[in-house]
């Protein structure tokens, strides 16, 4: 039954103590599947190793409806270390020999960092959470338990927000407004350095009329000190009573780290989740709220465009003269691609989401170079697809022209580019 969708996942066999198991057997006696990704090597790991074999053994022991197996997904530099590591759970694991799957797992799930607990249903595979560590952190119970991932908006609306002076407010209130939520804590130093930027542009924009709110979510750890904090800022917050939303807000728009400023549009759809560095490079915010630009230089706030969908990548000399053709040069390209979107859309038809940039000297170039495996290569275009593992390499030309951009990308929607795995 290699169709079924697990064992399309996971592969036909999995790991127990005493020897293997068939995947398809492990299906029909779980409901939801853990896929924790870890390794001997890391601290976090060693840290939150514990609380989940103490969640697991409570849960498992509770005699819940919901029947539910970990699978260790090892990230061990070594056989050895696997083995060991293994030896210590209470749970199954995938053959560290399958290490071509493992890497395709964290691709396809998105796990950009260990510890990591994916949560998915064991007989669609389709995933559920994939911030199951947080989840068993915030509801070692397992109160909630497979902690389904929610619209952050209904969240959002199902919140009474309030202003420094009390008042209280919908979220319908200011929904038709752009709106920045804003990740902080008092004890973070960034985000004491960072506030105080935020605050002088936001009542710099309020004064020449644009429509802004920012929501302060905090992450303090002791209400006295979100009074103090919430106390110097002018808009409005998620009440600190309000604590289920606060953890479960950073988590489902993935927050890794803070401060964090996403900004939403009048629809509630992401803008983007680097508001932070918008601010950063835009202190007079001459180009709020930083929509998308159909063509943009490669920087520092597209990382999570890079690491979540298909990004379309020129690469030329850092003068800025040849920057200024590829940026030209992309353009008519990337017009007629979101122009194929509008009609696609009409037409109730999908097409893989693009995003155009051209490289500068930014140092997120660089990395991005070493994933392709290019060195200094000029020109070169590619697609590289993060999430899938995959980049397409256009054959390399002196005279690099629209109409041969055109067509390379017209290829890769028609899927008619030969990807080359990344790390080959």
């Amino acid at each position: 039954m290699s169709d079924h969708p697990i064992i399309k996942l996971l592969g036909d066999t999995l790991l127990t103590q005493n020897g293997t198991k068939q995947t398809l057997s492990v299906c029909e006696e779980y409901k939801y599947f853990g896929l924790y990704y870890s390794a001997e090597w890391c601290p976090s790991c060693i840290a939150f190793k514990p609380e989940l074999i103490q969640f697991y053994k409570q849960f498992n022991d509770s005699n819940r409806i919901e029947k539910f197996v970990i699978i260790y997904i090892s990230s061990d530099y070594k056989e050895k270390d696997f083995k060991e590591q293994f030896a210590t759970m209470p749970w199954l694991a995938l053959p560290y020999s399958d290490r071509h799957r493992q890497m395709e797992l964290a691709r396809h799930f998105r796990v950009q960092s260990i510890p990591a607990l994916v949560i998915i249903d064991s007989h669609s595979g389709e995933l559920i959470t994939s911030c199951g560590r947080t989840c068993v952190m915030d509801d070692p119970m397992g109160v909630c338990f497979p902690w389904p991932m929610r619209d952050p908006v209904e969240v959002l609306k199902e919140s009474t927000l309030i202003s420094s002076s009390g008042d209280k407010l919908s979220y319908e209130s200011v929904s038709s407004n752009i709106k920045g939520l804003y990740f902080s804590a008092h004890w973070c130093p960034p985000c004491k350095a960072f506030t105080p930027q935020l605050i002088k542009l936001y009542r710099k924009l309020q004064k020449i009329g644009k429509k802004l709110e920012i929501i302060f979510v905090s992450s303090d750890r002791s209400e006295e000190s979100f009074i103090k904090y919430f106390s110097m800022m002018p808009w409005l917050a998620v009440p600190y009573s309000e604590e289920k939303t606060r953890k479960e807000l950073p988590r489902l728009f993935g927050v890794g780290g803070i401060p964090c400023l996403i900004i939403l549009d009048e629809n509630n759809s992401i803008i983007t989740k680097e508001g932070r560095v918008e601010v950063n490079e835009d202190p007079e915010g001459e180009e709020f709220p930083w929509r998308p630009k159909l063509v943009d230089e490669l920087g520092t706030k597209h990382i999570s465009k890079l690491n979540e969908e298909p990004c379309l990548i020129y690469f030329t000399t850092c003068e800025d003269k040849e920057l200024e053709l590829a940026h030209f040069a992309l353009l008519p390209v990337a017009e007629e691609y979101q122009a194929r979107i509008k009609r696609a859309s009409a037409e109730e038809t999908k097409i893989t989401k693009l995003n155009f940039f051209y490289a500068g000297d930014a140092e997120v170039c660089d990395s991005v170079r070493d994933i392709i495996g290019f060195g200094d290569d000029f020109p070169l275009l590619v697609i590289l697809d993060i999430p899938n593992g995959k980049k397409y390499i256009h054959e390399r030309s002196e005279n690099m022209t629209s109409d041969m951009m055109g067509k390379f990308v017209r290829d890769f929607i028609s899927q008619k580019l030969k990807p080359v795995m990344i790390g080959n």
